[in-house]
């Protein structure tokens, strides 16, 4: 007995330590992982961010940073395939780059490209069998390198418009401008004013949900943006060699973008909190440190600006709660402010503008194989609850940046309300674009043309009430236009406006519904009346030899069956 035991306890010892060498074995034999799935334009030396428009003819290189512990990277085989978003895709052996420790393929777009939006997969294998796959769909889109891009729409009124599209500084004879784009992406550009000349558009790495705020500083340009964590982020580029310093974070949150101003070797911030205060701080960029926040007295219903510094004092604008400019002057080493009101100031708190005056419309456009002088580029307008567009061939303006601008002096005769811009660029070898914006500004009439308006507005709301129409909404809205108009005041002007041109569209749908169903039931009546008169003459009519027959019909029949 004693050495048969002793044989299976050895043999249940080999079994056991069998598995625990499979299980260890298996635990590290690790499978591949992919880290990142990225986008680069070798053309453009530029990072790509997801959904980013690269042109047919560029060169833009797909990398994937990939690891597995137990196989080095040169033992790994990874396959990287593009193609149109639902279709084919081609696959490619990426190669690998020691020095980012990341695999890539270089794909150098063909100018007959298939246009569109494309996604991306990445496969890689271990030679233990290991696997990984990861997949991006709508990662970039193609458009052709003859194919104009409309890059922004805007309209000049005043500085707080300005920014709601692009923010700029001048240094020198140089005008640097940042942009936003509809995908969030951050981009700048540099242009020459004396001769004439710009850089070519760079994308800033990082987005925003709105437009950054820069500043330039002995070749360096600083970029503050509030980002969609609602925090304060700032980074460095370096105008020779192009790199970008990463974000840096502030203490604080912030309901709008920020405003930076560099002086010596402390960059200033200037914000607006939830509650319209603002607040300012100063970023030590020696060190890397942050003050405190600092308290300015006031509040705005916008982000302020600075304007420039002389000696120790900032000077910044901002927009009043009365909806005029006033100034603050800060003295950084005291911290002392002065607040001083702007003479004449116009009125800021939208994109107002009146009969007489003019609305410089304005637009950036970009096409690789064109001169921008050789495109024929179109601006159009109009009332936001209209359906027809005037339509303007617009200018070339080489001295600011290159855009093409329509100057509209605004008749009298121009519908008050917001209003709808469209632009449209075609290209001398068949490329086309056109972007179109809503409700960019608003035309208001003066205080007794408005509250005309307003009483006119009424009394339709008043006749269709009149037939039966459900315009309770409608008279409550007007209401507050009339509130609003009693209140007095730009900004109340501007909105009255608006509702009254809301209101004056609906109406008419509202009327023309109400008599449309009205109609319907009248003619419903009617069609039923008549069948019934008719149906009474025939039985009138008809009714004796009708009873009749079917009695004969009904004699016929049993005489039938009796025989």
């Amino acid at each position: 007995m004693y050495p048969k035991t002793l044989i299976l306890f050895l043999l249940c010892t080999l079994s056991l330590q069998g598995v625990i060498m499979i299980n260890a074995e298996s635990s590290v034999d690790s499978k591949p992982v992919i880290n990142y799935l990225s986008l680069y334009s070798i053309t453009d030396q530029t990072w790509l961010n997801t959904g980013h428009i690269i042109i047919a003819g560029k060169t833009l290189r797909i990398y994937t940073g990939v690891s597995d512990a137990d196989t080095p990277p040169a033992d790994l085989t990874v396959k990287i395939s593009y193609g149109p978003s639902g279709g084919s895709l081609t696959e490619k052996t990426g190669a690998y780059f020691s020095a980012w420790d990341y695999f890539y393929y270089d794909w150098v777009i063909p100018i007959d490209a298939a246009t569109g939006i494309y996604d991306v997969k990445v496969n890689v294998t271990d030679p233990n069998g290991g696997t990984a796959s990861s997949s991006q769909t709508d990662m970039f889109e193609v458009v052709s390198a003859t194919t104009p891009v409309i890059n922004y729409i805007d309209v000049w009124g005043n500085p707080a418009n300005q920014l709601s599209g692009i923010s700029s500084i001048k240094i020198g004879t140089m005008l640097y401008v940042a942009e936003r784009a509809s995908n969030s992406t951050l981009w700048w550009l540099s242009t020459d004013l004396l001769s004439k000349t710009k850089s070519r558009l760079n994308l800033i790495q990082g987005i925003s949900p709105t437009v950054p705020s820069i500043f330039v500083s002995d070749k360096t340009m600083y970029v503050a943006i509030d980002g969609f964590d609602n925090l304060i982020h700032w980074c460095s580029l370096d105008l020779k060699s192009g790199l970008q310093s990463s974000w840096n974070t502030l203490n604080g949150t912030s309901s709008s973008s920020p405003s930076i101003y560099v002086l010596g070797t402390a960059m200033y911030v200037i914000i607006r909190g939830s509650s319209g205060s603002l607040w300012w701080t100063t970023v030590d960029l020696t060190a890397g440190t942050q003050s405190s926040w600092q308290l300015l007295s006031g509040s705005s219903p916008s982000t302020p600006w600075f304007s420039g510094a002389s000696g120790n004092n900032l000077n910044i604008f901002a927009i009043g709660a009365d909806n005029i400019i006033w100034r603050c002057s800060i003295d950084v080493n005291t911290k002392i402010q002065t607040w001083s009101q702007l003479s004449d100031s116009p009125s800021l708190g939208e994109s107002v503008y009146h009969p007489g005056e003019m609305a410089h419309i304005y637009t950036g456009i970009s096409d690789l194989e064109t001169q921008p002088q050789n495109l024929a580029v179109y601006i159009s307008y109009k009332p936001r609850y209209e359906s027809t567009w005037t339509k303007v061939s617009a200018s070339w303006d080489p001295a600011f940046n290159g855009n093409w601008y329509l100057d509209w002096v605004i008749p009298s005769t121009a519908q008050p309300g917001p209003y709808d811009l469209r632009v449209e660029a075609y290209g001398p070898q068949g490329g086309s674009a056109n972007s179109t914006v809503n409700g960019v500004f608003n035309i208001v009439k003066s205080y007794e043309e408005t509250q005309a308006n307003l009483n006119k507005t009424m009394d339709t709301v008043t006749k269709t009430e009149s037939v039966g129409g459900n315009v309770s909404i409608l008279k409550t809205n007007l209401n507050m236009a009339s509130t609003l108009i009693s209140q007095g005041g730009e900004t109340n002007l501007s909105e009255a406006t608006s509702i009254i041109a809301e209101v004056a569209v609906q109406t008419p749908i509202i009327m023309y519904d109400t008599i449309q169903m009205r109609s319907g039931f009248f003619f419903f009546i009617g069609i039923s009346l008549i069948i019934l008169l008719t149906s009474g003459l025939l039985i009138w009519y008809e009714g004796p030899n009708l009873a009749r027959w079917i009695l004969l019909k009904f004699r016929r029949e049993k005489t039938i069956k009796w025989v």
